[in-house]
């Protein structure tokens, strides 16, 4: 039988990481050698220096630690004093758009702000705040342990229990021990120079902000409560506010998250209403958080704590500091220092204790991420959480599991079971229930706000507009002109953060018909010659194996091929002949006050605030920009950006126009391959100097367009390129409308309403058309929500045209899939039908046009026997 191998008197332990794991694991290791008589000896690595303001001293987290951590810690150190104690933190408020509910705690069960350093360098106090985790090292030194403050470089994990673990500093300097523990921490690089197999945990990147704000505004605004904001951003998922006295710490949490994102979030969304309007950004840093466990953190003599090790997902790193320290401590005083010791003894309890526990908590994000963004869910968990602060707390069901899942107080079994108790279930029904005959009762008796009818631009009327694209441009032009032509002296404001043509919008530059034909008669604009990099004679479609040329008929204007940034700016300068004042800046908020006839709408810009009484949304499918509609919405008509849109990826090559001549025959060459499944649809368009090739689908990336260049079918038609040389843009175009695109004193045009073709974009002439009626309607009919309905109607050619494109575009990714297009085409060749139906196709024709001729009953056959043939015979 082999001898047991745990710690003995004389025994030397390293311990790398003065963080809580660290100091946590020396206390325990100290205290419970002491009770046991032992004389262990401890060292703890660590080059940073707590008590140092800014980055030299911060340890890179939140915080916020809640009651039942807060008792668990002072059960192994002394309590922790006043002056380390930044905020004693009263509750937490949760928001979702304009939806917020206060969960206030209980007095008795204290949540702590703390610093894990001296603070941000602006502190006051000369000597910085008490960190910390100064505090736990002071601890561990108490009792005996020793602070070298000195970086380890490397760790050598031995194979065998018979030699001995040894730290490396930086000057190669190497020290043996009998035991080494790795507390690290996931945001350290040492984690990556173990070689015996470990792999750190999965984590999420996180921003933390300190921003200086005052007290009096954190009492006044704050409440001393955590803020917790759900979003819908794409990389960030959670926001929290902590306040810390001088200072308030904003934590950003997602799967990639960037500071720059996290700030204009800060400033240009609801969120700033938290925060000073002066307020500084004093430091930032990007730990990351760690989500669940680590393989094989343990080996002969080595194990590893804390959060590089096992943590509770998305949960407090203190927490996990004190488990796995606990754990381990135990292991090594009463079991032994192997491998196998580690594994029996250490990683299995902690996978008892996280492991486990972390399936319910992936559970209960998913529902919360499920419940907030839904629009129905919502309102009804809101309610129920506003209805709970009535009752005693015993029977706030929701709001004790909500702050048990922020405070970390429970485990999210325990707090999933009782997020699922049937009487919290009977009460959101019954909730949910109550909303929905208040709404009725609203619809029937007309209860609700009505829109303000009878709103109409006068004489000095402000017009902002967002976006100096087509769209803005277009709307401006129209508006003036109609405007001077009534005696109407309106003040045209656009938003244009852009400098054309040095700037410039993803686009191909394809003027479709009726394009031309739209400038001509709605703004009397005509296009230089200068500007016509080509007039299109036609379309090739490629497919697997088949191609087929589709020639415009005769009668059809021309498609024409522009510079879009010239083209762009041209148009803007025609606004600006017309009236309108254009600010090279970028729109951050807007604000919508029914009762302030004088400020009835505000927008805010990076350079001033802007007072207006309408304004029209022509920013294309910006982010930030749609954001900030989707806050400032009304409640009635909440506007929601287009749910699905299409992504981009353009490149441009250069060549001469012989060879464009002939090599493309000064044709647009469009591809539907169904051996790049990503790729909806390709295309080469020829310019004067250049050819253009963009790919476009659901989630095509660069390295879509590097299989699309190097296909057969593809390279055959391109002028010799580099790919390690290439400029890669990327673009989105809306397949789905958007809800709500007009409510009193305000209207969206072109990408930002989704009506656009869902297979062939068009945007440009969307763009013009929604910017031309929008103008037409504001001063034809006004400018509140029941006048701008004429919006709507004047362009159902458009809204209506959806559907059949929809259609469509599924018809042909089925196509694609069973590899029947080359048997389309070859059939297309000797059909006049399914020829006209390809050309309407790819030209951007009405899709209710191209529908009605493909139920055809002899075009339905032919497919129908095309299919059958392919689903027959494979290889065909």
């Amino acid at each position: 039988m082999s001898q047991p191998t745990y710690l003995r008197s004389g025994n030397a332990v390293a311990i790398v990481g003065a963080g809580p794991a660290g100091s946590f694991f020396a206390i325990e290791l100290l205290r419970r050698a002491r009770s046991l008589g032992l004389q262990i000896s401890a060292d703890i690595y660590d080059g940073k220096n707590f008590a140092k303001k800014g980055a030299p001293g911060c340890n890179m987290c939140a915080g916020a630690i809640g009651h039942n951590l807060i008792q668990e810690i002072e059960r192994s150190t002394e309590p922790i004093p006043p002056e380390v104690i930044h905020c004693e933190i009263e509750g937490y408020a949760v928001h979702y758009q304009d939806s917020a509910a206060h969960l206030e705690n209980d007095p008795a069960r204290k949540i702590y702000g703390v610093y894990r350093g001296a603070g941000p360098v602006s502190t006051e106090n000369p000597d910085g705040a008490r960190s910390f985790d100064q505090f736990l090292l002071e601890q561990a030194i108490k009792l005996g342990a020793r602070h070298i403050p000195q970086n380890v470089h490397d760790i050598d994990v031995p194979a065998t229990l018979e030699c001995r673990p040894a730290v490396r500093l930086a000057d190669d300097t190497r020290f043996e021990y009998d035991l080494v523990i790795g507390a690290f921490g996931v945001n350290s690089q040492l984690a990556h120079r173990l070689l015996y197999g470990y792999q750190p945990p999965p984590t999420w990147k996180t921003c933390v902000i300190e921003a200086r704000v005052s007290p009096e505004f954190q009492r006044e605004k704050l409440r001393n409560m955590i803020h917790f904001f759900v979003l819908k951003q794409p990389d960030i998922r959670y926001v929290a506010l902590i306040p810390k006295g001088e200072h308030v710490t904003v934590t950003a949490i997602g799967e990639d998250v960037d500071v720059v994102v996290t700030e204009r979030l800060l400033r240009d969304t609801y969120m700033r209403d938290y925060l000073p309007t002066n307020w500084k950004l004093d430091c930032h840093c990007h730990p990351r958080v760690a989500l669940g466990a680590a393989r094989l953190p343990y080996s002969e003599r080595f194990v590893i704590v804390g959060d590089a090790s096992d943590s509770r997902y998305l949960k407090n790193g203190v927490e996990s500091a004190l488990v796995t320290a606990r754990l381990a401590v135990d292991c090594v005083i009463n079991h032994g220092v192997t491998a196998r010791d580690f594994e029996k003894h250490f990683w299995r309890r902690c996978n008892q204790v996280f492991g486990r526990d972390n399936i319910y908590g992936r559970m209960l994000f998913e529902i919360y991420d499920r419940i907030f963004p839904h629009p129905l869910l919502a309102p009804v968990y809101f309610a129920v959480l506003r209805s709970e602060r009535k009752l005693a707390r015993p029977g706030a069901l929701l709001s004790n599991a909500l702050l048990a899942a922020f405070t970390g107080d429970q485990s999210y079994k325990r707090i999933l079971l009782r997020a699922l108790d049937p009487r919290l279930a009977m009460r959101m029904a019954g909730r949910a229930s109550g909303m929905a005959i208040e709404r009725a009762r609203a619809v029937v008796f007309q209860t609700e706000r009505q829109p303000i009818r009878g709103l109409r631009l006068r004489d000095g009327s402000r017009v902002a507009i967002i976006g100096g694209g087509p769209g803005g441009a277009a709307c401006a032009i129209r508006l003036l002109r109609n405007a001077r032509s009534r005696g109407i002296n309106l003040r045209v404001t656009i938003y244009e953060p852009k400098q054309f043509p040095r700037h410039h919008n993803p686009c191909m530059g394809v003027l479709a018909p009726p394009t031309a034909e739209l400038l001509r008669e709605r703004l009397e604009v005509e296009l230089p010659p200068e500007m016509i990099k080509r007039t299109i004679k036609g379309y090739r479609l490629h497919g697997d194996r088949s191609d087929i040329e589709l020639c415009a008929p005769t009668t059809e204007e021309p498609a024409l091929l522009v510079s879009r940034s010239d083209f762009d700016q041209m148009l803007l300068a025609r606004a600006v002949k017309a009236g309108a004042r254009v600010l090279s800046d970028r729109v951050t908020g807007v604000e919508f006050h029914p009762d302030n006839l004088e400020h009835p709408v505000r927008v805010y810009s990076e350079g001033q605030s802007y007072s207006a009484d309408m304004i029209v949304a022509a920013c294309g499918l910006d982010d930030g920009m749609l954001s900030v509609l989707e806050q400032a919405s009304p409640r009635g008509r909440r506007y929601h950006r287009p749910a699905e849109c299409m992504n981009s990826i353009i490149i441009r090559l250069p060549c001469d126009e012989r060879y464009i001549e002939k090599r493309l025959g000064g044709e647009i060459h469009a591809f539907l391959l169904s051996d790049l499944p990503r790729i909806e649809f390709g295309a080469i368009t020829p310019k004067q100097d250049h050819v253009l090739v963009n790919i476009m689908g659901r989630r095509v990336r660069s390295t879509d367009m590097e299989d699309f260049l190097l296909h057969r079918k593809v390279r055959t038609l391109l002028p010799r390129f580099n790919l390690q040389q290439l400029d890669y843009y990327e673009g989105r175009a809306p397949v789905r409308h958007a809800r709500h695109v007009f409510w009193d004193r305000f209207v969206a045009v072109g990408d930002a309403t989704g009506w656009l073709r869902p297979f062939k974009g068009m945007g440009i002439t969307t763009a013009i058309q929604t910017g031309t009626a929008a103008a037409d309607v504001m001063l034809e009919r006004g400018i509140d929500a029941v006048a701008l309905e004429a919006y709507a109607r004047r362009l159902r050619i458009l809204t209506e045209d959806y559907y059949h494109g929809r259609v469509l575009r599924r018809l042909c990714r089925m196509g694609m899939s069973m590899g029947v297009i080359d048997g389309i085409i070859e059939q297309a060749k000797t059909n006049e039908d399914l020829y006209a139906i390809l050309y309407h196709t790819i030209s951007g024709h009405s899709y209710r046009r191209i529908s009605r001729d493909l139920l055809s009953m002899a075009i339905i056959w032919k497919m129908s026997a095309l299919t059958l043939r392919r689903v027959l015979r494979p290889s065909w």
